[in-house]
C-alpha cells in the first residue's frame, strides 16, 4: 500500500469485458500509486502519486487545474471557496470537487475516470441536514 497506513483504499471495478471503456483501460495501469485525499480543518487536500494526471475543479465553478505529482494541493478551501460563494453555490451547483483523469482535455468527453469528492459539512449548510 502506498501512502499512510490508515488510508482507505478504493479499488476500481474490472473493465476488461467492457469495450466502451477503452479510455479507462488506458488510464488504469497508470493509477497504481493513486491519489491521497485528506480532510483537515474543514479543507480538502490531495496529493497525486500515480503516473496518470488528474485535473480538478472546485465547486464546478472554476476551470480545471492540473494536479502535479508528489505535491499536496488544497482542492477545496472551505472558507475561501465555499463560505464566500454560498449564495452563488446554492443557485449554480453543489459543494464538491471533481477529479478527472482524461486522455486529453478534461473539459471534453475524453474523461477516462471521474471522481466527485463531496464536502459533507458544506453540503449540509447548502441543502440542509434532512437531505
Amino acid at each position: 500500500q502506498f501512502g499512510p497506513n490508515d488510508a482507505a483504499i478504493f479499488e476500481l471495478p474490472d473493465v476488461e469485458e467492457r469495450p466502451e471503456l477503452k479510455n479507462t483501460k488506458k488510464v488504469l495501469p497508470n493509477l497504481m500509486r493513486g491519489v491521497i485525499i485528506d480532510f483537515r480543518n474543514l479543507d480538502i487536500y490531495a496529493t497525486r502519486y500515480c503516473k496518470a494526471v488528474p485535473h480538478y475543479c472546485i465547486l464546478e465553478q472554476t476551470p480545471f487545474q492540473k494536479m502535479e505529482r508528489n505535491q499536496e494541493v488544497k482542492i477545496f478551501d472551505f472558507r475561501s471557496n465555499f463560505m464566500q460563494t454560498t449564495n452563488q453555490q446554492c443557485q449554480n451547483g453543489k459543494p464538491c470537487v471533481r477529479l478527472v483523469f482524461a486522455m486529453k482535455d478534461p473539459n471534453k468527453k475524453s474523461a477516462a475516470l471521474t471522481v466527485d469528492i463531496w464536502h459533507v459539512d458544506a453540503y449540509k449548510m447548502t441543502f440542509g441536514a434532512a437531505e
